[in-house]
């Protein structure tokens, strides 16, 4: 069924749940994988999965590619299960594999917006400087920035980055 149609979800799935209800379970990742490669947005839809067989984070690790969509819509999910800091761990992936697809601001931004909610200012700061380095052509980082700088009263670099965002757009 996988092989006739590769981009239907459901026969995956399918497929995945009779190896994993018959103790099958290396296998069943090591064909979420192949999967999740060629579609690392099905990431988001394998909350049944994940929840039904326990997956270990090690389990985890083997199934998803070295993606960044694949690493970014499991933090999504494990931040969804208010599981932060196997979400940070993701999301933190999703940087090491940047090189390996198209690199969207969301995979700074939600990083960058679970360290403000937590207070963890530098490691926020990080990221977003990592971003405007990546993507220097998304105002959104400049703001963020100037935004943190005229907080602290540090005019002049709160000036310097508007000034940015505006000669950037």
């Amino acid at each position: 069924g996988c092989k006739k149609d590769p981009n239907n979800f459901n026969l995956y799935q399918n497929y995945c749940f009779r190896l994993f209800k018959t103790g099958q379970r290396s296998t069943a990742i090591d064909t979420l994988h192949a999967a999740l490669d060629r579609r690392p947005e099905w990431v988001a839809k394998l909350d049944t999965i994940l929840l039904i067989f326990k997956l270990s984070r090690e389990e985890i690790e083997k199934m998803l590619p070295s993606r960044p969509r694949a690493w970014y819509e499991m933090g999504e999910l494990m931040e969804s299960y208010g599981r932060l800091n196997e979400a940070e761990y993701d999301y933190i992936k999703v940087l090491e594999f940047l090189d390996a697809g198209k690199i969207e601001p969301r995979y700074f931004s939600r990083l960058y917006g679970l360290y403000m909610r937590q207070k963890r200012l530098s490691e926020a700061l990080d990221v977003l400087r990592a971003g405007i380095k990546r993507l220097p052509e998304y105002p959104p980082f400049r703001e963020h920035l100037g935004d943190y700088y005229l907080r602290r009263g540090i005019f002049y670099r709160a000036l310097e980055e508007y000034g940015q965002r505006s000669e950037e757009h």
